[in-house]
């Protein structure tokens, strides 16, 4: 299996899930991404919100767990699913 750019792999993993946060999308990439040196939370955090700030994703919801820390949930956008079925899902079908 070809593996996406991590950035990709990133946002391809909101493309069927109603919203997620750094944790789940760091638990989703893990089994293909965990022996890469770049497959960090802080790398995945910084992908994240650079899809935020080119409007692929969205901030869905803010949360507290249960040791108080602030979890913020994203979503995909329109143009984020525009971008999956353009670029990554074209490009995996190989």
């Amino acid at each position: 299996m070809n593996k996406l750019p991590i950035k990709f792999a990133v946002l391809n993993s909101f493309i069927d899930e109603d919203r997620l946060n750094l944790n789940e999308v760091y638990d989703k990439l893990k089994k293909h991404y965990e022996n890469e040196k770049q497959f960090t939370k802080e790398n995945i955090l910084e992908h994240i919100l650079s899809l935020r700030a080119n409007d692929l994703l969205n901030e869905k919801y803010m949360d507290i767990d249960r040791d108080n820390n602030l979890v913020i949930y994203y979503e995909i956008t329109k143009d984020g699913v525009s971008t999956v079925k353009k670029y990554i899902i074209k490009n995996t079908s190989k």
